[in-house]
């Protein structure tokens, strides 16, 4: 089954549209067994931007392209096996699509609580292969984009290419009414916010990266708060490392300079730095070279970052927006992700830092001292395995009482008979390997903790040792208090201390050592074997084409306009032809990734070797060599029998000149992160303040006219959405049927209160079965008859002052006037009746052919939009 691939949704404007994707990637979880690697960006036009003053018949255009709109890439979403494709001109969709196609009802219900048939999306054939469009209640249009890897391009750095290019330079380049200062204002308030398939996320997070975008002109992309979600000690492990990782090194990173990251789960890119030539262009360039595929390809959203810190573009972290994504589970998914990140992140940053003076100069954000940072971070990277060898071993000696060359040996037999397993076996006994030899750390490292208490209680909290690992302890701690809402995430940090042999040893040596592996790795489909390749083509077993399936037999047939498929096949033509190498050109790039695996892995394995060989070494002569410790000294008494003298003499602890290196290099970096911590902090608090509305020290009696208005302005999305909410079973909405509660005043008093409430039930289902139902997936129709019916309008729920409340029922009252004076307004309603609108060409009824249904949705007759 091929890999649901990069996945596109883009809205135009914050609001109900963008809450929909993340529930609807979360009903196709539900669905999947598997969660597969989906791409999901959102391009983001707030309405009422600016508008320039010589131009003003560019805002009616503005006001027509600013409408809710989703776009959705299935990367290679046919069926191409020609045991199963019959004609590759109108090749079967596969499951994923399929899977998409039956959960639009279910992500419907899931967002407004009512069963809302959706009308069968609109198929049409394109260039690429072929498209999905749907109209969604509210009418919000989402497109799904079906790739076939036979005409363009595929994987998802190339998926991400064709909704840039498609949503950048086809929607706003192309469009001829726009003048090219109309254009450039566009590009600077448009966003495109890159989501993960499986991620969850609140519109309150949006608009927070919008509003970091508005502060900063030069911002070129935003990430959010990450936290990882899911069950068993892996996801365990990651909510302390995502943790530890936003509250020290993101921060630190956005304080001193930028974030060299910004991950495509959870992003928000402006879209005037995407179309920057160093960026864009540069991004659809083709990996010829093994070091630039494993920089381009592997890594792709930290290669996005690179090219637009390279741009002079500045990159935040705003830890006010939250997201949630779902976290590898099993021991090998993780391995096999950050086999990917690993590599990826080593080229990026050593990329960055060889061209440190051309980045320094561009990017006003980043300053010598900032690239010494990195550079520091990553000698610690690369001697990460070294250090945690030495660790082990001394942990060994001082815990278990052995001598130091069985504590080497025991630790160095383990970690090369893995490397050995990593040149020589298949990755799968390879990370068994990984997974017996963590097991048997973890242990260990319990073992260790008990000891360092022990060694704590014995040298005092001063001792170097103890000093060092108190203060990694107490500001871990302390960062913990200042994320209260993540302070939970530290009873974790036991999972992540007993890892830390596997995590920063063999982690790193299973993933240098498999470079040369270039496959995703993770959330792939399963490959079906063939167990009978002989077996003749079978009509029966040909499965209908794309335009025939059974899912999509109701759904009209469109075609795209003439202009968008000469912008199709130009993009294809220039940067998205698929790709056919032959089978020595295939070998030849596979024969480079292992030559650079090899140089790579026998550089790293000897820089670690020689570091551990020198402080070993020293180790064993710190009798000779060594610091003494100035704080907390040992005072000693002797006396002498023989000549009646009484000695005292004071003892220090002694530490070796390689060990207070790496204290200082490793304390000096906690320090930076510490500190940066704070400011960040601040500045995350004084956007909360700022978005924020505080009334506490203002009585109702100070409420004035001004802050009515403002507070029903602020108010008015959740307004909206209270009016045009679809009705759902039981729902006493403005109705002018009598009330059950009307009916049982004639009920005998003797009457139980227990037959009471049962006769208000049957009753209750009397009525609904009887009635006939009208349709509420109509949100316009649902929000013109709330507000200009007659009935008071059901505010409950919203936190209103009453003079807002007043002065809604002021304006409602002039818009209903207007709107009667109005050739061809919206008329009043007489109470218990609704306003005509479109017919409905289905009721409901609750009989036994259609028990589960509340409401059909049909939105023929009142969208009139382009594909």
């Amino acid at each position: 089954m091929p890999r649901l691939g990069p996945v596109a949704v883009a809205s135009v404007v914050a609001g109900p549209g963008v809450h929909l994707p993340a529930r609807l990637a979360a009903a196709q979880r539900q669905e999947r067994p598997h969660r597969e690697a989906v791409r999901v960006p959102l391009v983001l036009r707030p309405p009422g931007g600016p508008v320039l003053d010589d131009e003003p018949a560019d805002r009616g255009l503005e006001r027509g392209v600013s409408g809710h709109q989703a776009n959705i890439f299935f990367d290679d979403a046919f069926v191409s096996d020609p045991r199963q494709c019959q004609n590759k001109r109108n090749p079967p969709i596969n499951e994923y699509v399929k899977t998409l196609t039956r959960t639009i009802d279910k992500a419907a219900f899931e967002v407004y609580g009512v069963n809302i048939r959706i009308k069968p999306p609109l198929k049409i054939e394109t260039p690429y292969g072929g498209r999905l469009v749907w109209i969604l209640p509210g009418r919000t249009k989402m497109v799904a984009h079906l790739k076939n890897k036979d005409k363009i391009r595929h994987k998802k750095r190339w998926s991400q290419v064709m909704y840039m290019y498609y949503l950048l330079g086809f929607r706003i380049m192309e469009t001829e009414q726009l003048s090219p200062r109309r254009k450039a204002v566009i590009a600077e308030n448009t966003f495109i916010l890159a989501l993960d398939g499986d991620i969850d996320f609140q519109p309150r997070a949006v608009q927070l990266l919008i509003d970091r975008m508005k502060a900063v002109d030069e911002l070129g992309a935003a990430c959010g708060r990450i936290h990882p979600v899911g069950r068993g000690p892996m996801v365990w492990y990651q909510r302390f490392e995502y943790a530890i990782g936003h509250w020290l090194q993101k921060a630190t990173e956005h304080v001193i300079g930028c974030v060299l990251c910004s991950p495509g789960c959870f992003s928000l890119f402006r879209a005037s730095a995407l179309m920057e030539n160093s960026v864009m262009k540069r991004y659809t360039m083709v990996s010829s070279e093994a070091m630039k595929m494993v920089q381009y390809d592997q890594g792709e959203d930290r290669w996005l970052c690179t090219l637009l810190l390279k741009a002079g573009s500045r990159v935040e972290y705003c830890a006010a927006s939250d997201a949630y994504t779902h976290a590898p589970e099993s021991f090998n998914e993780f391995y096999n992700q950050r086999r990917r990140w690993v590599p990826s992140t080593i080229a990026n940053i050593f990329d960055i830092l060889a061209d440190a003076d051309t980045v320094v100069r561009k990017n006003n954000s980043i300053s010598t001292l900032y690239v010494w940072y990195q550079g520091m971070l990553m000698i610690g990277t690369v001697l990460g395995p070294g250090t945690i060898f030495l660790m082990m071993v001394g942990a060994l000696v001082a815990v278990f009482s052995i001598d130091i060359w069985t504590a080497f040996l025991w630790n160095f037999f383990p970690i090369i008979f893995f490397i050995l397993s990593c040149v020589y076996l298949k990755q799968k006994f390879q990370l068994l390997i990984a997974f017996v030899i963590s097991a048997l750390y973890c242990l260990v490292m319990m073992a260790v903790l008990i000891g360092i208490i022990v060694q704590m209680l014995e040298d005092g909290p001063l001792a170097p040792a103890s000093l060092f690992f108190l203060l990694v302890a107490v500001q871990i701690t302390i960062a913990g208090f200042m994320h209260p809402q993540e302070f939970w995430a530290l009873l974790c940090g036991v999972i992540y201390y007993i890892t830390i042999p596997s995590m920063y040893m063999l982690l790193m040596i299973f993933s240098v050592f498999n470079m040369n592996d270039v496959s995703w790795g993770t959330r792939e489909a399963p490959v079906l074997k063939d167990d009978d390749k002989d077996a003749p083509n079978d009509a029966d077993n040909y499965l209908p084409g794309w335009l025939n399936d059974p899912l999509l037999i109701n759904s009209e047939l469109g075609e795209v306009s003439l202009m968008e498929q000469r912008f199709w096949k130009d993009v294809i033509k220039q940067y998205l032809k698929p790709l056919e190498l032959s089978r020595e050109q295939k070998q030849a790039m596979a024969d480079g990734l292992k030559e650079l695996r090899n140089m790579i892995a026998f550089a790293f394995v000897m820089v670690n070797a020689i570091f551990v060989l020198i402080v070993f070494l020293l180790q064993l002569k710190k009798e000779f060599l060594h610091l003494k410790w100035p704080i907390d000294p040992a005072d000693f008494v002797s006396f002498d029998r023989d000549n009646l003298m009484v000695g005292i003499y004071r003892q220090y602890k002694e530490l070796d000149p390689i060990g207070l290196c790496f204290v200082i290099f490793f304390g000096l970096i906690l320090i930076i992160q510490f500190l940066a911590m704070f400011f960040h902090r601040f500045a995350t608090l004084c956007q909360l303040l700022a978005t924020t509305r505080v009334d506490w020290f203002r009585s109702g009696g100070q409420f004035t006219d001004e802050d009515a208005a403002t507070e029903l302005k602020g108010s008015a999305v959740n307004i909206a959405r209270k009016l045009q909410r679809p009705k759902r079973l039981f729902d006493d909405d403005e109705e002018g049927d009598p009330h059950y509660d009307e009916v049982m005043l004639d009920a005998p008093e003797g009457e139980h209160r227990e037959s009471m409430v049962r006769r208000q039930t049957i009753f209750r289902l009397h009525e609904t079965r009887n009635k006939q139902h009208s349709d509420y997936s109509n949100l316009v129709f649902n929000f013109e008859r709330r507000f200009f019916g007659d009935d008071e309008l059901n505010l409950k729920n919203l936190a209103l002052n009453r003079k807002s409340v007043k002065l809604l029922q002021q304006r409602r009252s002039v818009a209903k006037v207007n709107a009667a004076a109005t050739p061809g307004g919206t008329p009043t309603p007489k109470a218990g009746k609704r306003p005509p609108l479109v017919p409905m060409p289905k009721k409901v009824s609750f009989s036994a052919s259609n028990r589960n249904s509340m409401a059909i949705y049909d939105n023929g007759g009142y969208e009139n939009t382009e594909f």
